[in-house]
C-alpha cells in the first residue's frame, strides 16, 4: 500500500504535480493545453492509494499553489471539479466494512455508478443555470459572436452550431465525467500495477443502473424531440447525462464479449481507438447499456 510511505510527503507530491500540470496552459506552448486534462490524476493516486484525507490535502495545496499565480477563476474551478467533486465520489469509492467472515466488503460498484450519474446531473443543474442565465442577459450571444460571424460565411455551418448550443450543458457534465472517469482508471491502473492500491478495480461487468434511469432517459430524449426553447435545451442536457452510466454499462458488455475472443488484446485495441476516434461506438455503448436486462439473458455465464 502507498501508505506504508509517507503520506504528508505524498500528499505535497500530488498537490504540487497536480498544480503544475494544471497550469500548463499559462506556458506558450498551445500544443500542451490537452496535458491540462490530466490535473486530477495526482490527486486520485494519491486518494486511491493514501486515503481520503490526504486527496483533500494535496487537492487543497494544489488549489491554493493555483491561487499564487493570480488565476483565481482557475483556482476555483479547479477546486470545484478536480478537488472537492472528485472527493465526494471518491468517500463512496472507498467506503467499505468488514464482514463477519474476515474479509473486506467493499461499497458496490453499481452503487458508485448511481452516485456518480447524481453528481453529473448536479454538475449538469448548475451548467444548464449558467446556460439559461448566460442566454437571458445575451452574454451568450457575446462569448460566441466571433464563432459565428466566421461561421457566418460557411453556409449551414452557422444553423448546425445554432443547433447544437443547447447541448452545451449537457456536454459539459458528460466530458467531466469521462475525463475523471480516464483520470481514474489510469490511477487505479498505475496503482494496481505496482500494488498501491487500497481498493480492489471493481469490474465494469457488474455495472447495472436502476429502471428510473432508463424511464428517466426516455423522457429526457422525448423532451429533446419535442419541447421547445428551455424545455429542449433541459432534455438535451438531462439525455447526455443519463447517456453516462449506459455508455458505462454497455463497455461492460463489450468487455465480457472480447474477452472470449482469440485475439482479445487486439479487439480491445482497435474497439477503443474507434472510440476515440468515432461517434457510434459510443453511441453503440449506450444502446447495449439500456438492452442489458434482455443481453444478460442470453450471455452465457463464467
Amino acid at each position: 500500500m502507498m501508505n506504508r510511505y509517507n503520506p504528508t510527503l505524498l500528499t505535497t507530491l500530488g498537490g504540487f504535480l497536480s498544480a503544475a500540470i494544471a497550469l500548463i496552459p499559462l506556458l506558450p506552448f498551445p500544443i500542451l493545453v490537452l496535458l491540462s486534462y490530466f490535473a486530477p490524476l495526482p490527486l486520485l493516486l494519491v486518494g486511491l492509494g493514501v486515503g481520503l484525507r490526504a486527496f483533500y490535502g494535496a487537492g487543497l495545496l494544489a488549489t491554493s499553489l493555483i491561487l499564487l499565480s493570480g488565476d483565481f477563476l482557475s483556482a476555483g474551478q479547479f477546486f470545484l471539479f478536480s478537488a472537492l467533486c472528485p472527493g465526494i465520489l471518491l468517500s463512496r469509492i472507498l467506503l467499505n466494512r468488514p464482514t463477519s467472515s474476515g474479509k473486506v466488503s467493499w461499497y458496490p460498484s453499481p452503487l458508485i455508478l448511481r452516485d456518480f450519474t447524481f453528481l453529473l446531473g448536479a454538475i449538469a443543474v448548475c451548467a444548464f443555470g449558467c446556460y439559461v442565465y448566460t442566454v437571458q442577459t445575451g452574454y451568450l450571444q457575446t462569448l460566441l459572436q466571433p464563432l459565428l460571424t466566421l461561421l457566418n460565411s460557411q453556409g449551414q455551418a452557422r444553423e448546425i452550431f445554432l443547433h447544437l448550443v443547447p447541448f452545451i450543458p449537457g456536454l459539459f457534465a458528460f466530458s467531466w465525467g469521462m475525463t475523471l472517469l480516464v483520470n481514474g482508471i489510469l490511477a487505479q491502473g498505475l496503482l494496481v500495477r505496482f500494488q498501491h492500491n487500497l481498493r480492489p478495480t471493481p469490474p465494469l461487468t457488474t455495472l447495472q443502473a436502476p429502471l428510473s434511469f432508463t424511464i428517466a432517459f426516455g423522457v429526457c430524449i422525448l423532451l429533446s424531440l419535442v419541447g421547445v426553447g428551455y424545455v429542449d435545451a433541459f432534455g438535451k442536457t438531462g439525455a447526455l447525462v443519463l447517456a453516462f452510466p449506459f455508455f458505462l454499462i454497455g463497455l461492460g458488455i463489450i468487455h465480457q464479449w472480447l474477452y472470449r475472443t482469440t485475439y482479445s488484446t487486439l479487439w480491445f485495441t482497435l474497439f477503443y481507438v474507434s472510440l476515440i476516434l468515432l461517434t457510434w461506438p459510443i453511441v453503440f455503448a449506450v444502446l447495449l447499456g439500456l438492452l442489458r436486462p434482455w443481453l444478460t439473458k442470453l450471455m452465457p455465464s463464467h
